[in-house]
């Protein structure tokens, strides 16, 4: 659905996503999206060679994004509205009333492939700090929610090596998530929320959202920017990780700066074979393997064979020490941190720098 052409304002733009709630039963996406190097042209140049049609003209402090794809023989156009956060620089969102399904063909993929962009993910901990978040409001209630059992490092659940994915509606959803997630394992991959007289929507942990009715700018200033917040300081960290070589006249310095993440589970000197595998399949691809028994049990260069970015990684089992190489995007080592928490262990934390 499209947005009539008009020079908006940021705060005449929400209202008018407001007042199409009111009037249409269409649902509002509303897609977190997190760009390094923070600029906007080269995400709109981004956007224009995935095939995207971008104007930046016709709608004042917004910009239009359309593109088109067949679905069972027809034609489905499909519209977003970019905005850049008003605080944090390398944050965007992005609005479409178009369908969840919409999305899912014409963007959510493609933001797997771009180099520099990413989801604004919320690990399993920061999404049940929104959860419980949403739950404090007065009257708030869980409808629905979709699981999936992950690994979850030392905590025992029923008959670990079964797959699990649950969708569940009912009026004990809350409750019911509850015992899937201690007994089962399952967490929850998106959720469905009502506050009486206020809003309906859901969450997902992938950083987009759906709202279904209630005000928009309440929505975001009461339930997205939460979720930026909780993820925020993490992202930051990671972010300072870099690796530049300057010259100084005949003299190369070298400026690095890594970034931590710490296992719950330690990783056992026999087991990194495994692990080196599980990466294989999960889209990153070691190089120069070094795996010795000692202090360091493994050192690699990695691809992100999603992302084509590199990076360093060394290990003794517990700690995982991580260096971008050759300019690449930060971008890739929040993909790595993702890989490790929903794949090898659910409490693996950011090692913050004390300096």
């Amino acid at each position: 659905m499209r947005l009539p052409n008009n020079k908006y304002s940021y705060q005449e733009f929400l209202n008018t996503c407001s007042d199409f709630l009111k009037k249409t039963n269409k649902k509002l996406q509303i897609v977190t999206l997190i760009f390094r190097p923070n600029n906007n042209n080269q995400l709109l140049e981004i956007f224009r060679n995935q095939g995207f049609s971008v104007d930046i003209s016709n709608f004042g402090d917004i910009v239009e994004i359309s593109t088109k794809y067949n679905l069972y023989n027809t034609t489905r156009e499909v519209y977003y509205y970019l905005t850049k956060h008003s605080k944090y620089e390398e944050i965007y969102l992005l609005f479409s009333f178009n369908s969840v399904g919409d999305i899912y063909n014409t963007l959510l993929n493609r933001v797997e492939s771009i180099q520099d962009l990413y989801y604004l993910w919320l690990h399993p901990a920061k999404f049940d700090s929104l959860k419980e978040y949403i739950l404090e409001i007065e009257g708030s209630y869980i409808t629905y929610f979709h699981g999936k059992k992950v690994d979850i490092g030392k905590q025992e659940c029923k008959r670990p090596r079964f797959y699990r994915e649950i969708k569940y509606r009912g009026d004990d959803a809350k409750i019911s998530l509850e015992e899937l997630q201690f007994e089962y394992g399952v967490l929850p991959q998106n959720i469905e929320f009502v506050i009486p007289a206020a809003s309906q929507f859901k969450i997902n942990k992938n950083g987009y959202y759906t709202l279904f009715s209630g005000n928009v700018e309440e929505f975001l200033r009461n339930i997205v920017q939460k979720s930026i917040d909780l993820v925020i300081k993490d992202n930051k960290e990671i972010e300072k990780a870099k690796f530049d070589i300057k010259r100084k006249g005949t003299v190369e310095i070298l400026n690095s700066k890594d970034v931590k993440f710490e296992l719950e589970q330690e990783i056992g000197f026999e087991e990194f074979e495994d692990f080196t595998e599980i990466m294989k399949n999960n889209g990153f691809s070691p190089y120069n393997v070094r795996l010795v028994e000692g202090s360091v049990i493994f050192s690699a260069n990695i691809v992100d064979e999603k992302k084509g970015n590199i990076f360093s990684v060394t290990s003794n089992g517990k700690k995982f020490t991580i260096i971008p190489k050759y300019n690449s995007s930060p971008v890739s080592i929040i993909r790595f941190h993702r890989f490790l928490i929903e794949k090898i262990d659910q409490l693996t934390s950011v090692v913050y720098d004390t300096q």
